[in-house]
């Protein structure tokens, strides 16, 4: 396992700044634009597929959307009856999945901004919802009612559901093979069969909550950040063994996708690849998300620290530490094609930066 420290290189914000000086790269206005309007702290934003558009969730109920170009006109708005707390795009960018503590999931058509359904199942703060990424009818919804849903937009109810003992805080899909990743209060992040729902293994290294996962275009390798201040890589390739930080692999035979109970019956090594250990854990204790850029090479994190952070994983090193905004930094976004970032703060802010190369 490789530990980075800050000391690594850094591009500062007035590097950046220096840089585009020189040369534009992307189609903003201006290298640094900045988005206000939301009432609230901002916990998730979200570009769509072609990143012609940018949603934003808010502590407020609202969900802006934001040109994501030239000016970064304000577009639009929805809301829930309370805090929306996490978005995703379907793939082909004609719905989005809001998920919100007042306890509902709301898929919403946005040629209308009408909503489509209005999902009621979850009992307390849905924390989380992401798109398979082959399909634009389902997807995956968890919640601090300590369950993880699947959804089909076909279905008025979830078409199964995996029951923990613990609040869940983030949670993705893979297509390649078909699995179901979540993470949250104990520290873990599990990795379910999509189809049978058996648990295939466990990502242990962390030592608190982890509050975001993120897996990259490829499928082969997952990102977490967690309360515990570290960004880690793990290899989630099928039969991997090999890396840095042990973890366990458990295979289970459910009797009912409700059972809590999880009997382990087989092990083996894998590891984690590297584990950047620069970031702090935000003193609101709001759930610091990250993401992959779109080559599968950088990862971004926010941070409690108030920067915005950009890995480069190949070379294991920090590449930016981004100032700008004055309290946490809960989520950030890379455009699907064009050098930019975009951050969400619990200063009710939206920082949108150019960068040189991608």
């Amino acid at each position: 396992m490789a530990l980075i420290n800050i000391k690594d290189q850094v591009k500062s914000s007035k590097q950046l700044i220096l840089d585009q000086r020189l040369k534009r790269t992307s189609s903003l206005l201006s290298p640094i634009m900045v988005l206000q309007g939301q009432a609230g702290e901002i916990y998730d934003l979200k570009f769509n597929p072609n990143g012609e558009t940018l949603a934003s969730a808010s502590k407020d109920g609202t969900i802006f959307f934001w040109e994501a170009q030239n000016e970064c006109s304000h577009l639009g708005s929805v809301r829930h009856k309370n805090a929306v707390l996490g978005l995703s795009y379907s793939p082909n960018g004609d719905t989005l999945v809001s998920c919100s503590a007042d306890k509902t999931i709301n898929i919403w058509d946005l040629e209308t901004l009408k909503p489509i359904r209005h999902l009621t199942q979850h009992h307390s703060y849905v924390n989380c919802v992401s798109h398979l990424k082959i399909s634009n009818d389902i997807f995956v919804s968890c919640s601090d009612d300590c369950t993880v849903k699947i959804w089909d937009y076909r279905e008025p109810k979830a078409i199964k559901t995996v029951k923990q003992k613990y609040p869940v805080f983030t949670c993705a899909l893979s297509s390649n093979p078909k699995n179901l990743y979540f993470a949250g209060l104990d520290n873990v992040v599990k990795v379910y069969d999509f189809s049978q729902l058996k648990l295939e293994f466990v990502l242990e290294g962390h030592t608190d909550s982890v509050t975001g996962i993120d897996i990259n275009p490829e499928e082969n390798s997952l990102a977490s950040v967690s309360m515990d201040g570290s960004l880690k890589i793990w290899d989630i390739r099928p039969f991997y063994s090999g890396g840095g930080e042990e973890l366990k692999n458990e295979q289970t035979n459910l009797n009912s996708i409700q059972d809590e109970l999880e009997e382990e019956t087989q092990s083996e090594s894998r590891k984690c690849h590297h584990s950047f250990n620069c970031l702090q854990p935000p003193i609101e204790q709001n759930l610091i998300k990250c993401q992959w850029n779109s080559k599968g090479n950088w990862v971004a994190s926010g941070s409690g620290d108030r920067f915005l952070y950009v890995f480069d994983v190949e070379e294991q090193k920090i590449l930016y530490k981004l100032p700008g905004h004055t309290a946490s930094v809960n989520s950030v976004a890379f455009h699907p094609k064009e050098p930019i970032i975009a951050s969400a703060g619990s200063d009710r802010k939206i920082y949108l930066g150019e960068l040189m190369k991608y």
